[in-house]
């Protein structure tokens, strides 16, 4: 195959245009935005494929901005290119890189592609996914700054973290553990817990039945059901009742979201049978990581919860606080990468025992918008101003911890819009 039908072949520009999008960066001398690219970007992907195969693509001048430098009077020149154009530079990148990276010898770097450069200061964790090395003054320079770092099997399973030192609050730990063997608190816990997650689950149903009109509806009354019923439930099995019930209801909505040719039925695990739940897998792994460690940053032990049970090495408080996030975190971000077509399902691959797995560019892309998203910012209610998600997870352990030491009467969950 010739080298530019290789840059123009599908799988590829649309690898290049997810690895702009996710750059993002201001418009070009067209003052077309990275945002507006993305409404109809499908069609751009061919229009651009058809003017250079017809000899119709003339790269567009660079827009030039000028940026101030810290010393008064000098100034660092940027000329930005339309992303049309960079769009088709990183097919053309993506397909070199392939050509000549292997004839580079490991000392070799004047003109191998830097994959990534990012400041540390804005690195807020590192995930290694499968077989791969990091250098010890990387660790230090990590664990220095704070910065977690996280190994994660391709099957999305958490097999270690590496974390900078937490400050020990023993007065709130050891509050934590008298609290926890106080019934009547932990059921006031799990109640609060559930109640979030079934309320959380219900605005994302709601919000997919306005799109999709004529989905199923059936399942709504179940779910509505089974939260009217979390303040009456006198014990944690009646709770684990009504979450169950809750959760067959939500799926039973939430699955109509996707296109078929996903095949998802269900919530099936270890191993993921589908797409849909491989994605779905690995981002409630990552999302009990962030969780952990915004419980850690707090002062809590993240390995004693209330409405989990205890198992050895299972993080069960970070799991009580994966309950509430799970919809509006990972369900919402699952469904915008399946219907905005930034994953589609060659972009997935057989496993051991039947499982289902993200292949390297769908890793990437997830892990990408995972964390985005992690940095975006919204208000939730009760609050005066946006905060990003990372800091929505620490203002609910600061909340759970009021509560342990008795400063505030009842946990609230975080509470979706």
């Amino acid at each position: 195959m010739r080298l530019i039908e290789q840059v123009l072949a599908p799988d590829n520009l649309r690898e290049a245009w997810n690895e702009v999008a996710g750059n993002a960066g201001v418009a070009g001398v067209d003052d077309v935005s990275v945002r507006r690219w993305r409404r109809n970007w499908e069609e751009r992907l061919v229009e651009l494929a058809r003017a250079v195969r017809s000899n119709r693509y003339k790269p567009a001048r660079l827009r030039v901005r000028r940026i101030p430098k810290r010393r008064r009077g000098e100034y660092r020149t940027l000329r930005i290119p339309t992303v049309t154009d960079r769009v088709l530079q990183r097919a053309t990148l993506q397909v070199l890189h392939s050509i000549y990276e292997p004839r580079f010898l490991d000392c070799s770097f004047g003109y191998r592609q830097m994959l990534l450069r990012v400041p540390l200061r804005r690195v807020t964790q590192v995930v290694l996914v499968g077989r791969v090395g990091v250098t010890t003054p990387a660790l230090h320079a990590l664990l220095q700054a704070g910065v977690p770092l996280l190994l994660v099997r391709r099957t999305g399973e958490l097999t270690g973290r590496l974390l900078p030192a937490t400050l020990r609050n023993l007065p709130l730990r050891q509050a934590q553990y008298r609290r926890n063997d106080e019934p009547d608190f932990c059921l006031g816990v799990a109640r609060a817990i559930v109640a979030g997650k079934l309320r959380n689950q219900r605005v994302l149903a709601l919000r997919l039945l306005r799109r999709r009109p004529e989905a199923d509806r059936a399942p709504l009354e179940a779910l509505y059901g089974a939260e009217e019923q979390v303040a009456g439930a006198s014990t944690l099995d009646t709770l684990l009742g009504l979450e169950g019930s809750g959760a067959r209801a939500y799926f039973a909505l939430y699955r109509q979201a996707f296109d078929p040719v996903f095949k998802f039925e269900r919530r099936t695990r270890r191993p993921p049978k589908d797409p849909i739940n491989a994605l779905l897998s690995l981002g409630y792994t990552l999302l009990g990581h962030a969780l952990t460690a915004a419980l850690e940053a707090v002062g809590l032990d993240p390995y004693l919860g209330f409405f989990h049970a205890e198992k050895y090495g299972r993080p069960s408080l970070a799991l009580d606080l994966v309950e509430e996030f799970r919809a509006p975190f990972v369900d919402s971000l699952v469904m915008t990468l399946a219907n905005r077509r930034m994953l589609r399902l060659d972009d997935f691959c057989p496993g051991q025992e039947g499982g289902v797995y993200l292949d390297d560019r769908a890793l990437r892309l997830f892990l990408r918008e995972f964390g985005d998203r992690l940095e975006s910012e919204m208000r939730p209610p009760g609050l005066k101003r946006p905060l990003s998600y990372r800091k929505i997870f620490e203002v609910q352990a600061r909340r759970l911890a009021n509560v342990i030491l008795g400063k505030a009467e009842a946990y609230r969950p975080f509470q979706a819009r």
